[in-house]
């Protein structure tokens, strides 16, 4: 309920070009995310908040390198300053990528906590899948921002693999 008119409240009363993204619920009420962060080294992404109990108020955001693309609010000028969204990406790393091209156009990524969400995660794919196109677009990201540290990147793949097959966290079809 007023999520909408929060983002534009929120837009309308800043003066910067600004990417917003809202308080992300999960069903249970604990917060998913406000705003999100990527190690630089791995490429790994987590959220600020995560799992934090809900109680309304306001919390204190001090780095976003990224806003989550399950709510995402920018006016016009925003696209025309920062164009589309890559369609090299499925699903995953298209927000990192956006608001990574948009820190380069000066663009400022922000959080209306007012404008919440429920996002049911991870309901419409299955986990290899899932896994699968997070690793594939981790690596096109990696690749267009921090070819340097591509090297990192496979190394935490692997390292991730190989955790998971000794943790069979891995499903069978």
């Amino acid at each position: 309920e007023d999520t909408l008119s929060e983002f534009i409240l929120a837009n309308n009363s800043d003066k910067t070009d600004s990417l917003w993204g809202g308080k992300i619920l999960n069903e249970d009420d604990t917060i998913q995310s406000l705003g999100c962060k990527i190690n630089r080294y791995f490429m790994t992404t987590n959220h600020n908040y995560e799992n934090y109990n809900n109680n309304e108020k306001t919390f204190t955001i001090k780095k976003i390198d990224y806003i989550h693309g399950c709510c995402l609010f920018f006016n016009k000028k925003i696209i025309e300053k920062n164009g589309l969204f890559n369609e090299e990406y499925f699903l995953f790393f298209e927000d990192v990528d956006y608001s990574f091209k948009a820190k380069q156009n000066n663009i400022k990524l922000k959080i209306s906590q007012k404008s919440k969400i429920v996002h049911k995660q991870n309901s419409s794919i299955n986990k290899n899948k899932l896994h699968y196109l997070s690793i594939v677009n981790r690596i096109i990201f990696a690749k267009k921002y921090f070819k340097k540290r591509i090297v990192l990147v496979y190394v935490g793949i692997i390292y991730e693999f190989i955790k998971n097959i000794i943790l069979f966290r891995y499903e069978r079809n």
